[in-house]
C-alpha cells in the first residue's frame, strides 16, 4: 500500500480497499440529538454497494440523517431505517460512479435521541450482514473488494463516564437449606461496563460451595482468585464491547456452607481488596477505557432467605345460625420476622370484626393486633415480634380472626393484602440497625354461609390430611387439581363470590375444565370419596 499526499494534505491509497471510520460523537446539539459522522478513510470510486450501520435501539433513536456534500450521491431511496439498523444501499445495475474519496471525507452523518441520560451503544458498521461493494480501480470493475470498516461508540460525551456502577448484595430467595444457604450481587446500576474486577468476603464460619454466573450478557466472568475467606471476580473479555445490564439484574451467585443460626445474620463484603477494584468503559474512539465511579454495597445472608412470607386466609363453611364465625389466619412456611404491617378488607354490611386471638402458642414473643382502622372497608393488622428484633416465625397458624354476621349474603369475601400505597413487605431489623424488606404472598379467604343445595352434600369440614392446590391459580380456563390422595373420580362444583352455582361436574381425573365460565373469582368445592375441599380460584 502506497500513500499519496494530495495538494490538500488528505490521504488516499493506490489500492482498491474500502476504509471507513466513524468519528466521536458530539455533544448535544440544541434539540437534545448526539451526532457522529462516517467518515472515509481512504476509498477508491464506488459503482455500487449494500452495507448497514447497527446500534442499541433500547438506549438511542435514530432522528435524522444528513447527507452533507453527498459524495456517495445518496437519495432518500437509498436509506432504509428500521429501529437498530440503517441500510445504505445502491445498485449497481445504475452505472452511477463515486468519485475516490481521501481521508476525512464524510459520506454522511447521523443524529440520534438519546433515551436515557446514561445511553451507551456500540455503533458497529459491516458487522451484522453481509456488506458488499463494487470499486473501480485502475479503469477495472472489482466486485467485494477488502474493506476495513472500523466501528464506533454512542455516547453522551459530557456524561460519558459520570455513570456509576452499582452492585449489591443481598440473599437468594429459595436458597436456605440446613447447612447450606445463598446470596446473589444484584447489578442495581449497570450501563456500558467494558471490564471489571472486585472482590468478595465472608465471616470465617462460613465456606464458600459453589458460585453460579447468571448473567448471560457476562459470559466470561470468572474467580479469579479465592482465599480462605475471600475470593477475587473479573471480566474481561476479548471484544471491545461495552454491556450493559438491567437494573437489579444478577451478576453472580454464590452459596455458603457453615452451621447456621436461625436469625442470625452474615456479612457479605464486597470490595473487600478496594485498591484492585475497578470498572471500566471502553471508549471506542480512544486506544483505552475510562474508569467509572463504581459503588460496592454489601449485604448480609441469614437462613430464612425463603421465596417469600406466605399470608393465607382460611375459606370457611360455616353454620348461619352461628352465633360467631372465626377464619383462621396462617403461614405454610418458616421465616424471619420483625414486624408486617397489612390490610384485611371485608364488607361492613355484612360482617363485624369482633376478637382478634393471636394462637397461644405464638405469646408472648409475637402478637396479632389491630393497628388502627382506615376506611369503614378495612382494619389495618401488626403482627409483630415483642422483643423488638428479628426471631425465627415457624409455620403455622398466626392465629383467629372473629366475625360477627349482619347481613344476609351467602358468601362473604376477606381480602388481605397490602396497605394502600404500601410496599407489601415483612420488615427484618438488622444487627447494625437498618429494617430491610422481605416479600409478602397474600392468599384471600371467605366465609361461606350456604351448604350445596343442589347435590344436598353439606361442606362444612375441609380435609387437612390431604392438601388440595389449584394449578396454575389465575388459571386461563383448564386447571389441574394437586394433592388428590387417589385416583378416584371426583365431583367439583364452582361457585361465584354470591354462592351461586355456576358449574358442576363428575370427573374421571385431576383435569377440570373451565373454559366456558367468564373470568372473575370463583370457589371451587371438591369432593372425593368422604374427604371434602373449597379453594379460590381466579380464572382470566
Amino acid at each position: 500500500m502506497i500513500p499519496t499526499i494530495t495538494s490538500n494534505s488528505t490521504v488516499t491509497y493506490r489500492d482498491e480497499q474500502v476504509r471507513t471510520q466513524f468519528s466521536p460523537p458530539a455533544p448535544l446539539d440544541a434539540e437534545g440529538r448526539v451526532c457522529t459522522e462516517l467518515f472515509s478513510r481512504g476509498t477508491p470510486a464506488l459503482r455500487g454497494f449494500d452495507f448497514q450501520v447497527n446500534w442499541d435501539s433500547e438506549q438511542f433513536t435514530l432522528d435524522t440523517t444528513r447527507l452533507g456534500d453527498n459524495p456517495l450521491g445518496l437519495t432518500p431511496e437509498n436509506l432504509l431505517s428500521v429501529p437498530g439498523v440503517l441500510r445504505v444501499q445502491r445498485d449497481t445495475l445504475l452505472n452511477e460512479i463515486s468519485p475516490p474519496m481521501p481521508f476525512g471525507i464524510t459520506l454522511f452523518e447521523m443524529c440520534f435521541l438519546p433515551r436515557t441520560m446514561q445511553s451507551v451503544s456500540y455503533l458497529e458498521i459491516g458487522r451484522r450482514n453481509p456488506s458488499s461493494f463494487q470499486v473501480v480501480f485502475q479503469d477495472t470493475v472489482i466486485n467485494n473488494p477488502r474493506s476495513s470498516l472500523l466501528p464506533g461508540s454512542l455516547y453522551l460525551p459530557e456524561q460519558q463516564l459520570t455513570d456509576t456502577v452499582v452492585l449489591e448484595v443481598v440473599p437468594l430467595p429459595g436458597s436456605s437449606q440446613d447447612t447450606v444457604t445463598c446470596a446473589t450481587i444484584l447489578a442495581r446500576q449497570f450501563t456500558g461496563v467494558r471490564a471489571f474486577d472486585f472482590s468478595v468476603a465472608w465471616p470465617e464460619q462460613l465456606r464458600l460451595t459453589s458460585v453460579n454466573y447468571p448473567a448471560s450478557a457476562l459470559a466470561g466472568i470468572s474467580l479469579l482468585a479465592q482465599g480462605e475467606n475471600s475470593a477475587r471476580f473479573g471480566f474481561a473479555p476479548d471484544s471491545l464491547r461495552n454491556i450493559s445490564l438491567p437494573p437489579d439484574a444478577p451478576v453472580l451467585e454464590i452459596c455458603f456452607a457453615g452451621d447456621f443460626v436461625p436469625c442470625d445474620f452474615y456479612e457479605i463484603v464486597l470490595a473487600a481488596q478496594p485498591a484492585t477494584s475497578f470498572f471500566e468503559r471502553q471508549i471506542f474512539d480512544f486506544s483505552e477505557g475510562g474508569a467509572l465511579p463504581f459503588q460496592l454495597r454489601s449485604g448480609f445472608l441469614y437462613p430464612f432467605a425463603q421465596d417469600s412470607f406466605v399470608l393465607e386466609l382460611e375459606t370457611v363453611l360455616s353454620d348461619p345460625a352461628e352465633e360467631l364465625h372465626r377464619v383462621r389466619l396462617s403461614t405454610p412456611s418458616d421465616a424471619c420476622l420483625s414486624r408486617i404491617t397489612f390490610d384485611l378488607r371485608f364488607p361492613r354490611s355484612e360482617l363485624r370484626l369482633r376478637e382478634i386471638e393471636t394462637n397461644p402458642e405464638r405469646l408472648p414473643q409475637f402478637a396479632l393486633v389491630t393497628a388502627f382502622f382506615t376506611r369503614p372497608d378495612s382494619v389495618v393488622l401488626l403482627l409483630r415480634d415483642g422483643t423488638g428484633g428479628a426471631n425465627p416465625y415457624p409455620a403455622g397458624e398466626i392465629g383467629t380472626l372473629v366475625f360477627r354476621r349482619l347481613g344476609e349474603r351467602d358468601t362473604v369475601p376477606l381480602d388481605i393484602g397490602a396497605l394502600r400505597g404500601g410496599s407489601g413487605s415483612v420488615e427484618i431489623l438488622r444487627p447494625d440497625g437498618v429494617i430491610f424488606n422481605s416479600p409478602v404472598v397474600f392468599r384471600d379467604g371467605a366465609l361461606i354461609f350456604r351448604a350445596d343445595t343442589s347435590s344436598a352434600i353439606p361442606f362444612v369440614t375441609q380435609s387437612d390430611e390431604y392438601p388440595l392446590t389449584l394449578f396454575p391459580n389465575p388459571a386461563t380456563g383448564v386447571v389441574h387439581l394437586r394433592g388428590l390422595p387417589t385416583a378416584a373420580p371426583v365431583k367439583v362444583w364452582l361457585y361465584d363470590p354470591l354462592g351461586r352455582l355456576q358449574f358442576q361436574n363428575t370427573l374421571p381425573g385431576d383435569r377440570v375444565e373451565l373454559t366456558a365460565v367468564p373470568p372473575g373469582t370463583y370457589f371451587l368445592h371438591v369432593q372425593q370419596g368422604e374427604r371434602r375441599w373449597v379453594e379460590r380460584l381466579v380464572l382470566r
